[in-house]
């Protein structure tokens, strides 16, 4: 493909396709695959995964004891232990800065309330198969949850016909995660959703995934608790041109590299930076075979840096790379909907995908706009505790009265007033 050069003022933001444009079009087929899951439990799972992964696994098979997960500690080699602990103690460093406090208040004499965060008892991680593994989700989505304490963590992975991966299983050991099923797709998820008689029910389910997965988490979404919409990956470079063109263009691909789905667009002031982008480009995709269409990558040109930026608060995209001499001092407030900004030559996307700290599970398809990345939050809900004493009750008895009678609502009036009166019928 001959990469295209636009001018931004030329395209309609509107009919940029992104992956959750598709997903109401397969909605039915996703439906009747979480349906037979919900009835027929186990014996489903173990169909689907045979259909789709080309694995036949007997029910003692679907979960991987937790010997099977610390043996390969002693598999892979020593370095990659080392490396994954590195980064994922600076994940728990990062994660524990989260943690929300409780706090208590009298909101009126005798009316005290209390805010308390609890973490939830039992969370699902869906760690994609796809062309790789990527023991890099399993630190993402596992460092939140030990965070906020949560009691149980599972988690559910495609299979392969000669065993799950080493590298996965020992990254599943240093995150302390015991309990792994090796089981992928929509019937994963409805699995954790529902619960089977060997997958446990979960409160909440976490982590990336393509279309499939994407539409299974929305329709399932009420049953079990989940994270924000995840997806293929998508980047937006903003540049001035200052940047060695190499380095964005890395960048771009870098995304495009995660698989079908993707969305790269560079935005740029100089036609004849977008011009040298897009020559090596060409070059890098050939030479990795990355496939480029219209729908992956687009190479824009702004006539001013506010055009460029109105463009990225609208389309809200999963990463925001900025390469500018001069940065705006409303950066941050101008491109509020991302889900992550990276500021500098030296902050591209590849390294937060792995081993900055921050966490990489980020909204897609422009969920920016109201999610934001995981976080200790997503493992955690809030109580409100109420205790109001008489003379609390009696002050602000009366405003409650009014709102039960203009709502309509009789027997809330009269519990109201049966206690201010203090007697019986």
């Amino acid at each position: 493909m001959i990469v295209e050069i636009h001018n931004l003022s030329d395209i309609d933001i509107s009919n940029i396709v992104r992956i959750y444009d598709l997903d109401y079009r397969i909605e039915n087929y996703v439906k009747e695959i979480i349906e037979d899951v919900r009835i027929r439990g186990d014996y489903a799972v173990i169909d689907y995964t045979e259909k789709f992964d080309g694995v036949k696994l007997s029910m003692n098979e679907i979960e991987i004891s937790r010997e099977r997960i610390y043996e390969a500690l002693s598999i892979v080699p020593e370095d990659y232990i080392r490396t994954v602990k590195e980064v994922y103690d600076r994940l728990l460093e990062f994660h524990k800065m989260q943690l929300p406090k409780d706090f208590k208040i009298e909101v009126s004499p005798g009316v005290k309330l209390e805010f308390r965060w609890t973490p939830l008892t039992r969370v699902g991680l869906y760690i994609p198969g796809g062309l790789h593994p990527y023991p890099s989700t399993i630190l993402m989505t596992s460092a939140p949850a030990r965070i906020a304490g949560v009691r149980e963590i599972i988690a559910c992975t495609p299979p392969r016909p000669k065993g799950l991966n080493p590298y996965i299983l020992a990254t599943f050991a240093v995150a302390g995660v015991e309990r792994v099923f090796q089981i992928g797709g929509i019937q994963a998820i409805a699995a954790m959703a529902f619960g089977t008689d060997i997958v446990p029910k979960v409160d909440k389910i976490v982590g990336p995934g393509g279309i499939y997965i994407a539409t299974a988490k929305r329709l399932l979404y009420g049953i079990v608790g989940l994270d924000a919409p995840t997806g293929p990956s998508e980047i937006v470079i903003l540049t001035d041109g200052s940047t060695k063109a190499e380095y964005v263009a890395l960048d771009l691909l870098a995304q495009l590299e995660h698989g079908p789905g993707c969305k790269a667009i560079l935005i740029t002031l100089s036609r004849n930076y977008a011009m040298e982008v897009a020559r090596i480009i060409g070059h890098y995709a050939t030479e990795a075979s990355i496939e480029l269409s219209k729908d992956s990558l687009l190479i824009l040109v702004a006539s001013n840096l506010d055009e460029a930026l109105d463009f990225i608060d609208r389309y809200s995209p999963e990463h925001l790379e900025v390469h500018l001499e001069e940065q705006p001092i409303d950066l941050v407030e101008r491109c509020r909907s991302c889900g992550t900004i990276l500021i500098g030559e030296f902050s591209p996307a590849a390294i937060s995908d792995y081993a900055t700290g921050g966490n990489h599970i980020l909204p897609v398809g422009g969920a920016g706009r109201f999610s934001s990345a995981l976080s200790v939050y997503d493992f955690m809900k809030h109580i409100t505790i109420q205790n109001i004493s008489y003379e609390g009750f009696k002050r602000i008895a009366e405003a409650a009265v009014r709102l039960a009678n203009i709502e309509g609502f009789t027997m809330h009036r009269k519990a109201i007033e049966a206690r201010l009166r203090g007697g019986s019928i």
